[in-house]
């Protein structure tokens, strides 16, 4: 039986592979799996299985010997489906993401299972006061002595959270230092998007900070769902994994955004 760290590191390999071959596609179009085991050095079952993965992702969509690029992505999955995917690269994403965390002033931080990971993180005391949507976060930010505004409005059971019912109205009595912001499906062209209607407040949120920062794990680049939350535009700082291809971070470099890559402990790039 393989160790911990080594299962770990075929994850990982397995996640840059699945990116370097999205990154294939979104030159080409089209990826064959014969020519992606030989330019990878890999066997062709390993990238059928990659292939796979992609096409649940709503990357691409398998074809006969290969895949293509999808134009638009598939319906991202539920939350109560993906919240416990990914947890090591959502701790990565988190721990560097607290350190954005200012010492004073007021920071908004959304609901979201990355977001939970930055917060696990935050330090107890001498931080910003923080204003969430998500109950998950408040209870453990207070407990811990941290001051914590909780947005009112519809509650959510599956995400525990609160979409306001003033919408933007709302936030007027509100300017933020920094906006952390979790998201669910990030495409360079198409921008930020949601599968919860009723999340387009954050539009608001983001248009109201000094500092806007996306917490975004590499799956869920190129995807994009339903409701409109923001361009790429209206982010300063996208803070995902070292699984991200080299070729989406030069796009997203390219539109003005900055990019942090969190990895282990000392290899964050």
């Amino acid at each position: 039986m393989r160790r911990n760290g080594e299962d770990d590191g075929g994850q990982r390999l397995a996640a840059e592979r699945r990116n370097r071959i999205y990154d294939i596609a979104l030159r080409t179009r089209f990826v064959s799996v014969s020519e992606l085991a030989k330019s990878l050095g890999v066997v062709e079952n390993t990238i059928r299985r990659d292939l796979d993965v992609l096409h649940t992702e709503g990357k691409l969509v398998r074809s006969h010997g290969g895949a293509v690029l999808k134009e638009r992505g598939m319906p991202v999955p539920r939350y109560a489906e993906t919240r416990d995917t990914h947890l090591q690269e959502k701790s990565w994403i988190g721990r560097a993401a607290a350190r954005h965390v200012p010492r004073s002033g007021l920071i908004y931080v959304n609901s979201g299972s990355t977001t939970y990971q930055m917060a696990l993180r935050m330090p107890a005391d001498g931080v910003a006061e923080v204003v969430t949507n998500s109950l998950e976060i408040a209870l453990l930010l207070s407990e811990r002595g941290v001051g914590v505004h909780v947005l009112g409005g519809k509650v959510n059971s599956e995400s525990s959270s609160t979409t306001p019912s003033d919408g933007e109205s709302a936030l007027d009595r509100f300017y933020w230092d920094v906006a952390f912001v979790g998201v669910e499906a990030l495409d360079v062209e198409r921008g930020i998007t949601s599968s919860y209607i009723g999340r387009e407040y954050e539009t608001g949120v983001l248009a109201r900070s000094r500092m806007r920062i996306a917490l975004c794990d590499s799956s869920k680049f190129g995807r994009v769902t339903n409701s409109v939350i923001a361009p790429i535009s209206d982010i300063d700082l996208i803070i995902s994994d070292t699984g991200l291809g080299s070729e989406t971070v030069s796009r997203l470099k390219a539109a003005g955004v900055e990019v942090e890559l969190a990895g282990p402990e000392g290899e964050d790039g």
